[in-house]
Order: C-alpha cells, then sequence, then structure tokens
C-alpha cells in the first residue's frame, strides 16, 4: 500500500486520528484523519470532569501522552489513504486504547503531526497549550501490564481512594510494587510534563486499565515512608507533577520558562533544543515571539535567542546563577573559538541534569529578598554588562567546636543520601554538577571537611586525611567503640564502599 501523505494545515487547525474499532486485538490498526478547528472547541469545565469516556465526536478528541522510545518505526499504521510506519510504543497504545464495538478519536503527536513538515511542527507546537487543555482527556500511557507487579499496582490505585484498612505489611508490598511501575519511562520524560500539567482531565493507562492520576499519588502518599530520603527521592517525578498540577488548578498562575525548565532539568528529551520548547506551553512568557518553537536554525542560535531573554527578564539572577556550569565550548569544538562556542555567561540548558537534586531547586543568592537585576547584552552577543555593588570580603571562615557539631552518623548519612538519593537512578555514578567531582568524593568531602578543624590547607588531600581521621574519632566517640585500625582516606567509587565503610565505622550496614 502507498505511504499516507499529510496535506497542508490551516491555521488554527489540528489533525485527530479516528481509530475504527476491531474485535481481535492483533488485527491491523486502521482509521482515518479528520480536521478540527480548535477554535470551535469547547473547554472542558471542573464540574464536568469525571471518569466516563468523552462522547464519539472529533471534538471531544482524546490526547495521548506516551514516552516516543526507540526511534525505530517497525510498526504500520492503516488510513483509506495510504499507510504510516510508527514506533513500537505508539503501536501499544493505540492497540490497548481501541474499542472493539465504537470508534475512538485520538490526538497523538508522532502521527497527528507532520514530522518531517518543520514549519508546521513549529506552529502545531505553538498551539499545544490548546490541544492539551480542550481534549476531552489526556491519557497517559505507562506502557504494557507485564508481571504480577504491575497488576499489584493497578490493584492498590484501584483501592488507594477508598481502602484504609492497610497493614504495615502490605504497605511495603504495595511500596515496592509502585516504586517499580516509577522506574517507566513515561515518568522519566520531559515534554509529559506540560501535557499531564495542562490537562483538563488525566487518566493514567497501564495495559487495558484506566486510572485517574490523583488514584497514583494516593496511593504513593500513603506508602511513601518519609523518613527514608531515597523513597521520597524515587516518588519524586510523579509527586512534583501532581503538586504543580494542584498548585495551577488552585492559583491559575504559570511559571517563567526559566523556572520550568530548571525545576524539570533532570527529564530527558530526544533533542537537546526540546528542553526550551518542551515546557513552552505552561510557562508564562510562552506567548513571546522570540521563544517561538524553531526547529530550523543551529542549536547555538536557540541558545543564545532563549538565553538573552533569560537574562534580560524579571529572573535575570537566576539565569546568571546557573551560566557556565557545563563550560563555554561546544560539543564539537575544544578551544571554545568556534561560532557554536557560547560567552561563559549565557546559560544552556541543553545540557541533562545540572540540578538533578531537588534540594537544590531552591536558590540561595537572595538572602536580602528578590531583586531584579541591571543586566545589558551588546548587540553582537558577546559581552553581558551589569552593574552590581562591592559589600565585603571573605576573610575567615568560622569552623564549628567540637561540641556544636551533628552526630557524625547522622551527619555522614544525610549527606550520603542528599549526594546520591536523587529522582533519576542512572544518575549514582555521575558527577557533582557544581564541582564536577564523583559523587560520593563530594559526600566524603562534605563530611571531612565540615568536621575537621583547621582544614584550610591548600593541600586538598592532605585536608581530606585529617579530617577523615577526625570524623573516624568523633564516629567512634558517638557509637562508644574502641579504636580499630583505620586505612588511610580513600575516596571509594562505588556503593559496595561505602557499606563496608558504614559497616566497619558503624556497625551498620546500608
Amino acid at each position: 500500500m502507498t505511504l499516507y501523505e499529510y496535506s497542508p494545515l490551516r491555521f488554527g487547525y489540528i489533525r485527530v486520528f479516528r481509530l475504527l474499532p476491531a474485535v481481535d486485538h492483533g488485527s491491523v490498526l486502521w482509521g482515518d484523519f479528520t480536521l478540527l478547528n480548535l477554535h470551535y472547541v469547547t473547554r472542558v469545565k471542573a464540574n464536568e470532569v469525571d471518569d466516563r469516556p468523552p462522547s464519539r465526536s472529533p471534538a471531544n478528541y482524546e490526547a495521548l501522552s506516551y514516552a516516543w522510545g526507540k526511534e525505530d518505526k517497525p510498526r504500520v499504521l492503516s488510513t483509506s489513504s495510504g499507510t504510516i510506519a510508527i514506533t513500537e510504543s505508539l503501536f501499544s497504545g493505540l492497540t490497548r486504547l481501541r474499542k472493539t464495538d465504537v470508534e475512538r478519536f485520538i490526538w497523538a503527536d508522532a502521527i497527528c503531526i507532520n514530522q518531517v513538515d518543520l514549519e508546521e511542527k513549529e506552529s502545531q507546537i505553538g498551539m499545544m497549550a490548546d490541544i492539551y487543555s480542550l481534549a476531552a482527556r489526556v491519557i497517559c500511557d505507562l506502557g504494557e501490564a507485564t508481571d504480577d507487579g504491575d497488576f499489584e499496582a493497578m490493584k492498590v490505585m484501584k483501592s488507594a481512594r477508598t481502602d484504609w484498612a492497610w497493614t504495615i505489611e502490605a504497605r511495603a508490598e504495595c511500596r515496592v510494587a509502585l516504586l517499580q511501575l516509577l522506574t517507566r519511562p513515561w515518568f522519566g520524560r520531559l515534554w509529559v510534563v506540560q501535557e499531564f500539567f495542562l490537562a483538563s482531565r488525566v487518566a493514567l493507562l497501564l495495559g487495558r486499565e484506566c486510572f485517574d492520576w490523583k488514584s497514583l499519588m494516593t496511593a504513593l502518599l500513603r506508602t511513601t515512608d518519609r523518613t527514608n530520603a531515597g523513597t521520597v527521592m524515587q516518588n519524586w517525578p510523579y509527586l512534583s507533577l501532581c503538586t504543580q498540577r494542584y498548585k495551577h488548578d488552585q492559583e491559575f498562575t504559570r511559571e517563567p520558562l526559566i523556572t520550568n525548565i530548571q525545576r524539570y532539568s533532570y527529564r530527558k528529551v530526544g533533542n537537546p533544543r526540546d528542553r526550551y520548547f518542551a515546557l513552552l506551553a505552561m510557562s508564562s512568557d510562552a506567548f513571546l515571539g522570540e521563544l517561538a518553537p524553531d526547529y530550523r536554525s543551529p542549536i547555538s542560535v536557540i541558545i543564545r535567542r532563549f538565553g538573552r531573554h533569560f537574562l534580560t527578564a524579571s529572573e535575570g539572577i537566576k539565569a546568571l546563577c546557573v551560566a557556565g556550569i557545563h563550560g563555554v565550548t561546544c560539543d564539537n569544538c575544544s578551544q571554545g573559538k568556534c561560532d557554536n562556542c557560547l560567552p561563559s555567561w549565557m546559560p544552556n540548558f541543553t545540557r541533562v541534569g545540572f540540578r538533578r537534586h531537588p534540594l537544590l531547586m531552591d536558590d540561595r543568592f537572595l538572602a536580602c529578598g528578590p531583586v531584579s537585576a541591571r543586566l545589558q547584552i551588546d548587540h553582537r552577543g558577546d559581552h553581558l554588562r551589569l552593574i552590581g555593588a562591592y559589600v565585603d570580603r571573605v576573610t575567615n571562615v568560622l569552623v564549628s567546636d567540637d561540641d556544636d557539631l551533628p552526630n557524625p552518623v547522622t551527619m555522614c548519612r544525610e549527606a550520603i543520601e542528599f549526594f546520591l538519593c536523587t529522582d533519576d537512578p542512572d544518575s549514582r555514578n555521575m558527577r557533582y554538577p557544581y564541582t564536577r567531582q564523583p559523587k560520593i568524593d563530594a559526600a566524603w568531602q562534605t563530611i571531612c571537611h565540615h568536621g575537621s578543624p583547621g582544614t584550610a590547607s591548600a593541600d586538598l588531600t592532605s585536608s581530606l586525611d585529617r579530617g577523615f581521621r577526625y570524623f573516624h574519632r568523633s564516629l567512634l566517640a558517638s557509637t562508644g567503640k574502641k579504636s580499630k585500625s583505620v586505612p588511610e582516606a580513600q575516596n571509594p567509587d562505588d556503593l559496595q564502599a561505602q557499606s563496608v565503610f558504614f559497616k566497619a565505622f558503624s556497625g551498620k550496614s546500608r
């Protein structure tokens, strides 16, 4: 069969796919596109929000939020005008959404936007706020239900908002199933943030079962061990979405784009420039023409364009705070002299996860309250001018007395959890963004330097040696253990070494 050829869209129109029913779930996916003018679509009101499926009309389309997965497209979607190659993840989602008796109107970006027409892609992405907010429902596809853990998670979500008689043992079992569910790709993607945020109604699709988004939130809150930082961090990707959605629903406010970019910097995208575009629709400054989606200009142009906006807007200090973290050179140059290289003061948000830990997301440079920066960029975009005030010079750093230090065991555990417990399970071996050193090294350095008087030596290794020995003596004293043979200071580079350290010096294993 011939390939489907997209026709140009008129302004304000979108394509909606009419998914035809099939009794056999293994039969060919079949349907056709319908053009819809969003100007005539009525927004779902708050008192109309329920769990009933939308009525069968193109204007009551459902928007599909899903993780694209691998780029190859081994599956086929058939229409009367030709076939469309689609990814395995989209094929799976449409197959599970397909009814046996009635048609269904679906909007999915991969097929409803002509992906090879960059002009159309830019225009449609600029309409995302309307596409998702006007949808009768946004369905967040978490994927197939493949094992007992998935079915346990389904059972938990079904009962979370009605059954309060959970035993401690049952709660622990439920927690394992839910945390396993949170490792699915959907929870780590950046695009799904605004899709979840903007929707009037949201349903979570696991296997062929749909759940209200609040069911998962309630289940997580009821099973979370709030004394375990690791558990809290694992819940963070979803609970942070719920928090922002509640805030938006109650206050009808939107954060600036730079705030959203920093808040969700740990999430993944396929195209680096999507770090700017994927959150535009939910941001307060999305209406500005200079921030329109652009898939044709070089990435360096995009970075400079958005960077200029961030620096000259009211959030300029926040942008300057993160500038230079990833260096001034581009990926193709090590000298910092080619056209794609950035000035040291230009923030580059195309790199993933410069703030992976939620506790690092709050700005610590506003001790005197919020202030407006006076920044100017020259016409070429190479030089930044700013006005500041000289306050004073730091001449000495006060070191706490031994009696003022926290319990070494507690301090050690808190430092390790702070640096290593993040919302990204792949980030344990990454470097601490502010110093570019391994995270475990940053943890030990924090413990040793904080607890060691007189460690202002220029010789960092010697300083850490003294700090390590001091920390060890304090640790033994706090646990009431006699001194043992102590190895020389070392920088453990994996969790096994961390566990050995805890077991040897505190008598407890991690």
